[in-house]
């Protein structure tokens, strides 16, 4: 018989979603709604870990500065489920809640720096949208 693994709590780290947007707000409530916790990722906290941002047992923060400029576009990060997943994207296409820059915490993007997980989901995303380009390949 498997064992089961109890899965960690539902969370999305948010940046660039500040409470104080309309669309950062509505955000928020929607998943509140569904009882998923969310965390505003400032850019203080660019340079510390996904699971530390998360909050996630045993994570440590790594006192690193972050001194760069505030990164262009909003990100969600989450981790979820596969099966709530799916039911969260329909909410928020549903809501009208685009996130372009989303990713879900791995057992490897979770020891990277927040600031790195976002330029690595930036990179696929124009990658992808480039080759979605008529023409393209």
């Amino acid at each position: 018989m498997k064992a089961r693994v109890r899965p960690e709590k539902e969370i999305f780290l948010l940046y660039g979603l500040e409470e104080e947007t309309e669309k950062g707000k509505k955000l928020r409530e929607l998943l509140s709604t569904m009882g998923i916790e969310t965390v505003t990722v400032t850019d203080d906290m660019l340079s510390e870990t996904v699971e530390f941002c998360a909050g996630l047992p045993g994570s440590t923060a790594s006192g690193a500065p972050y001194g760069g400029e505030s990164l262009p576009y909003e990100m969600m990060v989450m981790q979820i489920t596969r099966p709530r997943l799916n039911e969260v994207l329909t909410a928020l296409h549903k809501g009208g809640l685009l996130v372009e820059r989303k990713a879900v915490i791995t057992p490897t993007n979770r020891k990277w720096s927040f600031q790195h997980l976002y330029e690595q989901v930036c990179e696929e995303h124009e990658w992808m949208t480039a080759k979605a380009k008529p023409g393209q390949n």
